[in-house]
């Protein structure tokens, strides 16, 4: 009895001991995820007024000396939409066709303080109900830059065996600028004219006090996009349309495109006159309409649709709106696996006119 008495104090050291062991990694580890980890890599989504508002300047600048992928496909945005009640909606944006692992080609080694800038387009990544969103008010866009896969690095110093496979970026709130009055457009409706705004709608001052507006469906492909042009408007009146009469202002990434088929004059069908109060839809190929390669980069393009009314109604007597007709802007998304670095100097250059005298 004695005996087990003097071995008590040394069990309950050993027991001490042991459990000493077992949690004391536990909470080195605890205490480390305290304690934040020192910045690799600076994130930030600048903007970039000369190229409009959907438009960003990325800049990745690195905090130490290391080897940075630097791909902005590798880019998320968390677009925050505010409720009445309750927490935020959370909309997650990237980009169709991310890379899962590091491209070689992307890969650089960087100094500390070192920057690498490209630019582009949110709505290169935020579609559908995202870009809805901005486009709703001022939002708050949350940022982070790298891989889903813990295994794979975003930015790694030599020698490192756990680099880091995201990081946090710049959040940054984003609004579009008030809609500002376009041009004027002229329409008219048998022996009545009127005047209209630019992308807005076109009212034609006769007894049925008809209206017409024209819009572009957005688009999102990996291929030659198919223009959805649409036509609205109240009253009995009616439209003759023809592809031939549609025509499209593209603004890409290698510039300013515009297009258009030659147009047949043709004598109008009685049949084929559409009335403004039901919604008349053209789908229009731009492999057929528009210059070879006009969607041949990856990217958002900004396309105008416009259509020239030319058949009046008078051979038959009828009410029909003729006149030419802008609609607004609508996005043409081209996805694509292959990367095009989009340089912040080419951009300038393409929106900067040519000075006088300049070849």
């Amino acid at each position: 009895m004695n005996h087990l008495a003097r071995l008590a104090p040394l069990v309950l050291a050993l027991v001490v001991l042991a459990l000493v062991v077992l949690v004391a990694p536990s909470l080195v580890d605890a205490q480390r995820a305290r304690v934040p980890e020192e910045p690799r890599l600076s994130v930030t989504l600048e903007p970039f007024p000369e190229a409009g508002p959907w438009k960003r300047k990325l800049v990745l600048r690195s905090l130490r000396a290391q080897e940075v992928v630097r791909d902005r496909r590798l880019l998320e945005l968390t677009v925050l939409e505010a409720r009445e009640r309750g927490r935020p909606r959370r909309h997650v944006c990237r980009y169709p066709g991310a890379p899962a692992r590091p491209v070689e080609a992307r890969v650089a080694a960087m100094s500390a303080g070192e920057t690498y800038v490209e630019w582009l387009d949110l709505r290169e990544l935020c579609w559908g109900r995202a870009a809805r969103v901005l486009e709703s008010g001022e939002v708050t866009v949350e940022v982070s830059y790298g891989f889903r896969a813990r295994s794979r690095a975003v930015v790694r110093e030599e020698g490192e065996r756990r680099p880091p496979h995201r990081v946090p970026g710049d959040a940054f709130t984003f609004a579009l600028p008030s809609a500002t009055p376009g041009a004027t457009t002229t329409s008219t409706t048998t022996g009545a004219t009127t005047s209209t705004t630019t992308g807005a709608t076109a009212t034609a001052t006769d007894a049925s006090a008809s209206t017409l507006t024209l819009s572009l469906a957005p688009t999102s492909t990996a291929g030659t996009p198919v223009l959805s042009v649409t036509i609205r408007g109240e009253g009995d009146d009616r439209v003759y349309v023809r592809d031939d009469l549609f025509s499209f202002d593209v603004r890409g990434p290698l510039g300013s495109v515009r297009c258009a088929i030659p147009r047949t004059t043709i004598v109008p069908i009685v049949d084929f006159y559409r009335r403004l109060s039901r919604p008349t839809r053209t789908s229009i190929a731009a492999s057929i309409q528009c210059p070879e390669d006009t969607f041949a980069v990856a990217g958002v393009y900004e396309v105008v649709p416009v259509v020239d009314l030319v058949y009046d109604g008078a051979r038959y007597d009828l009410e029909a709106v003729t006149g030419r007709f802008e609609g607004a802007p609508a996005a043409v998304r081209i996805t694509s696996r292959e990367y095009v670095e989009q340089r912040v100097e080419d951009l300038l250059a393409i929106l900067r006119p040519s000075s006088p005298g300049a070849p």
